[in-house]
């Protein structure tokens, strides 16, 4: 069979203007030129790509579509991409439907259909589980607790949490062990660690776990630090999480004695709940603000943090 490039397919893939109702449009169009070139002289590998490209473009649009409040014309994309997904039957496609699964929850979050929601994350997960590599399962975790949070259901929003924390733990270490993967990829991955930790933290919160609350958050502050692309709206929540438990933390300690001494081992205490960086300037002259934490801090060692999550599930209460 003859190998041809896509490229004159490329002006369908190119459309930079997002206008509610074309990106359906636009996705009908990659169905017909898919439809084409399967019946001309393409290769399958060349398809494939074009396919990969332009789903994942789609779910991009579906995205912005719901972040402009558009959940209508975002909900008939994503279902747009899902039948043409499930009727080519493709394994090689397993992340696309995975990711187009995730994002269906997102709409259905924002409709507060929470039932369907958890649907198309078991969807997905399931797709992650078959697959194999489950490029997308620690999202899929991050997505489930937020799910039940919204339930109201916190001890299943904390497994899955911990189920996040632990996937990105597992990935992380893939990645930094890969000599092809690029360095903004684990940025990410670390960035989704800080989340599913912040989550916990919030979880912790919810069960009346001060103390654990305030580790996961610090946890979680110290790996969005050590990423600069960090959502900075997320590191000053979680930064008001730590000061605002702090302050509970401290008050507690004070009414259980009001002695002198036990005052001044609760404020030495106290700091071993501030984030490193804190720490270190009080010690040495002020060199950086806010990306001096690594993973490679000993209080957030990928090791260390994993043994201190898989201890931590074996202790939880059921």
């Amino acid at each position: 069979m003859k190998t041809t490039r896509v490229s004159n397919y490329s002006e369908y893939t190119e459309d930079k203007v997002l206008v509610a109702g074309e990106c359906l449009k636009e996705f009908k169009r990659n169905e017909a030129v898919v439809y084409k070139m399967q019946k001309s002289e393409y290769c399958s590998k060349e398809i494939l790509k074009f396919i990969i490209k332009f789903t994942k473009k789609s779910n991009k649009d579906s995205i912005k579509l719901l972040a402009n409040g558009n959940c209508k014309d975002s909900l008939l994309l994503l279902n747009r991409i899902e039948q043409f997904l499930l009727a080519l039957e493709c394994r090689e496609l397993a992340d696309i439907q995975s990711l187009t699964y995730i994002n269906l929850a997102c709409v259905c979050r924002e409709l507060k259909d929470l039932n369907m929601a958890l649907k198309f994350l078991n969807k997905a997960l399931d797709i992650c589980e078959l697959d194999g590599k489950g490029k997308h399962r620690a999202l899929v975790y991050l997505n489930m607790c937020g799910t039940f949070r919204e339930q109201h259901q916190h001890k299943n929003a904390l497994n899955c949490a911990i189920k996040a924390s632990l996937q990105c733990q597992e990935d992380i270490a893939c990645l930094q062990a890969s000599t092809k993967v690029k360095p903004k990829t684990i940025a990410k991955h670390v960035s989704l660690l800080g989340t599913a930790l912040y989550n916990m933290g919030l979880q912790e919160e919810k069960l009346g776990n001060v103390a654990s609350a305030l580790n996961w958050y610090v946890k979680g502050l110290s790996a969005l630090k050590s990423n600069p692309q960090s959502s900075n709206e997320l590191k000053l929540k979680v930064q008001k999480a730590i000061n605002r438990l702090n302050g509970v933390v401290l008050d507690k300690s004070a009414s259980d004695n009001n002695t002198k001494a036990k005052q001044r081992q609760s404020s030495t205490s106290r700091h071993k709940y501030l984030i490193p960086a804190l720490v270190t300037q009080r010690a040495t002259p002020r060199k950086k603000e806010s990306h001096d934490v690594t993973l490679d801090d000993s209080s957030n060692d990928s090791g260390s943090l994993e043994a201190e999550l898989k201890e931590f599930v074996k202790k939880k209460p059921n």
